[in-house]
């Protein structure tokens, strides 16, 4: 960063002090996801909820579950996900055009392995 960039961005932060305690909570977030500490969550929501992250927060808070299990890498249930008989039909669909192009498509060794 040059150095009038750097006297810009200090500017700016002394001029929005809340600006930066969200970058501080965004840095908070990233470095949860990277250590995948769901544990830390309901603390950092708690710390953006007041500032310019507070939309963001709430959607977090909403779906709390969910995000934790991101966090963390854990499946979590998809609740909004139901099988109708019109998304089971495409899905079938799907796995029947799948079939028949590999079907379709005879491949001798040379191609097998042009592939692997």
């Amino acid at each position: 960063m040059s150095k009038t960039e750097t006297l810009t961005i200090a500017a700016i932060e002394d001029s929005v002090p809340a600006l930066v305690e969200a970058r501080a909570a965004v840095a908070a977030f990233q470095a949860m996801i990277r250590k995948k500490a769901g544990d830390d969550l309901d603390s950092w929501i708690d710390r953006a909820k007041p500032g310019l992250l507070a939309s963001f927060a709430s959607g977090v808070t909403k779906d709390r579950a969910t995000v934790v299990a991101a966090i963390t890498n854990v499946c979590a249930p998809r609740s909004t996900r139901t099988v109708t008989p019109s998304t089971s039909s495409s899905i079938v669909g799907a796995e029947s055009i799948s079939a028949r192009r590999a079907r379709r498509l005879r491949f001798t060794g040379d191609a097998a392995l042009a592939l692997a």
